[in-house]
């Protein structure tokens, strides 16, 4: 009874507006819907426009397919399309936001408007392309919060001459980053007025500064008719990948330059290196898949560098010292940008683990000749000198597991460990590797919200979480990070483990964990405030990483009151 009266009540609506709505714009475009799409209007969202839309329509009579309010594609609008209707009333997509300067949308609108109906297929979101003459951070950030906040924003791919924040590196310099395009729960300070964020906020990432969506730059090295043909020929290549007439290898390219050049690791270390990668990725069903390479002289290592880039690969992950426009091997050994534009990178997804590689700020800045040169559809790089130099282990790699699931590079980026400085180039809505299928480990939780009662400083209080596998494949638990606050803010404590969990068989901290097919395990979590540490509130964000393909990443809120 309550669902007929909830359809009777909606043809009531429907009839109303239908008879009381201006024909207008929002009818110029149904035709092009897609069938059995609800939405009609393409706004996200289903809503009494699209409900007057489709009560337009009442009792049709013609050939299945010719009317979209005939949803059930039968040749007549009656109760059975009303009732799919109302099984999406309300039901709101995820969003991508375009963010584009209106120069470039004018010289590639055609290419933009097939982005857009590519991402919104691929990943059944709805897209927003919004242009303008961006002036301002501000402006921008106003647009990605109101539809952050009323549209489910997930995400934004930034394209053409769009500006960016900066904040103070080491209390002094320039940091350009896109975190505050990223971050919607925190507050940005800039106390001195000299147009750049105070750096002393974001010393370390807390829970209240992660991520709360992906942002990705489509901006070319260069400006005016080169660009855009730049962004033209990206865009073709982009579409050719998604509708599969552009394959890559699903192989890896390999230089730890800091590695062997800088730290001296030797060749067998090197290559142990080597062998862990599908270890800690899982990507590569053999080590032969990895092209990697181990050479002392400075100009014979760059000659096979430059030679091995134009291959077809996957993955490439390269470690070597760097600046805005190059890259260093050591002594007078140098990679260029002109030297990138010839050898034409060919990886689909590239990580450019160096020093401001990625300072999009520059011009001929060295991540772009990366993206745009070759064949490359995702780049990633730093805007400024960075903590990594040596990647002397391969344990870092398994924040781009995910990417053999299926998740897109978006997901994996927002949820990596990477702070402000690291940027995502190209199109983050995009995947290295299509869903995993067949047996699988299917994990099921029973919370993910855990409230500790006030604890004492210097004791201890527990909580459980239920870790169910009702797969058919074993489950596979990874910590990825832990950002706490305290009082809202980061502390300086020595250490950081203010909340942990232990490992269910071990009982050590902050160990990846198991569970076998149709088995369930109780994870113990445990708010610690030390004694000498401040009383109250406490929180942290823990992420996790599975090999579930429906549940890729685990994020769990702690909080607790120190007393």
């Amino acid at each position: 009874m309550k669902r007929l009266f909830s359809i009777a009540a909606l043809l009531f609506l429907g009839q109303f507006i239908s008879t009381n709505l201006v024909e207008g714009s929002i009818y110029s475009d149904v035709n092009s819907v897609i069938k059995s799409n609800p939405d009609f209007d393409r706004n996200g969202i289903v809503d009494y426009i699209d409900y007057a839309i489709w009560a337009n329509s009442w009792l049709w009579h013609g050939e299945a397919g010719e009317n979209v309010a005939d949803l059930d594609l039968s040749g007549l609008v009656d109760f059975n399309d009303l009732e799919i209707f109302s099984t999406e009333w309300l039901y709101q997509k995820d969003s991508v936001a375009i963010i584009i300067d209106a120069n470039t949308f004018v010289s590639l609108q055609s290419e933009i408007e097939r982005l857009k109906t590519d991402i919104e297929n691929d990943l059944g979101v709805h897209v927003y392309i919004i242009a303008d003459n961006w002036k301002d951070i501000e402006s921008i950030k106003t647009v990605l919060e109101e539809k952050y906040n009323n549209n489910t924003l997930i995400g934004t791919i930034l394209i053409g001459d769009i500006p960016t924040a900066h904040f103070e590196y080491q209390n002094s310099g320039d940091m350009p980053s896109d975190w505050y395009f990223q971050d919607f729960s925190d507050n940005f300070f800039d106390t001195d007025n000299d147009g750049k964020f105070e750096r002393e906020f974001y010393i370390a990432e807390t829970d209240v500064t992660m991520r709360d969506i992906w942002t990705g730059r489509l901006k070319p090295p260069l400006d005016r008719l080169e660009g855009i043909e730049m962004l033209r020929n990206y865009l073709d290549r982009n579409h050719k990948y998604r509708i599969g007439d552009f394959e890559y290898a699903e192989k890896m390219l390999y230089y730890g330059s800091v590695a062997i050049n800088q730290n001296g690791i030797s060749e067998e270390d090197y290559f142990n290196l080597i062998n862990q990668i599908n270890e800690y990725t899982g990507f590569y069903e053999s080590i032969s898949d990895v092209n990697a390479f181990y050479e002392t002289s400075l100009e014979s290592q760059k000659q096979i560098y430059l030679s091995q880039l134009s291959g077809s690969f996957d993955f490439a992950f390269i470690n070597i010292h760097g600046s805005a426009t190059s890259q260093w091997l050591g002594g007078s050994t140098y990679v260029y940008n002109d030297e990138i534009k010839k050898a034409q990178p060919g990886a689909l997804f590239s990580v450019l683990a160096s020093c401001s590689n990625g300072d999009f700020t520059q011009q001929n800045y060295f991540a772009g000749w990366y993206l745009f040169s070759g064949n490359s559809l995702v780049v990633m790089g730093n805007t400024i000198p960075t903590m990594l130099v040596g990647a002397d282990s391969a344990e870092f790699l398994k924040d781009y597991i995910p990417l053999g699931l299926g998740v897109d590079f978006g997901s994996m980026y927002q949820n990596d460990r990477s702070f402000m400085v690291n940027h995502i180039f190209g199109d983050p809505t995009l995947t290295m590797r299509k869903k995993t299928a067949g047996e699988l480990p299917h994990l099921v939780i029973d919370k993910t919200n855990l409230e500790f009662a006030d604890t004492i400083r210097g004791t201890k209080t527990t909580k459980y979480i239920s870790f169910e596998n009702s797969g058919t494949e074993t489950l596979k638990v990874k910590f990825v990070k832990g950002p706490y606050s305290i009082n809202g803010r980061w502390e300086q404590l020595g250490y950081w483990d203010v909340f942990y969990y232990k490992h269910p068989e071990t009982g050590s901290t902050f160990r990846d964990f198991e569970v076998s097919a149709g088995q369930t395990k109780n994870i113990t979590f445990v708010f610690y405030p030390r004694e000498d540490a401040p009383d109250g509130k406490y929180s942290m964000t823990m992420l996790f990483q599975t090999n579930d393909p429906e549940m890729p990443y685990l994020e769990f809120k702690l909080v607790g009151n120190a007393i």
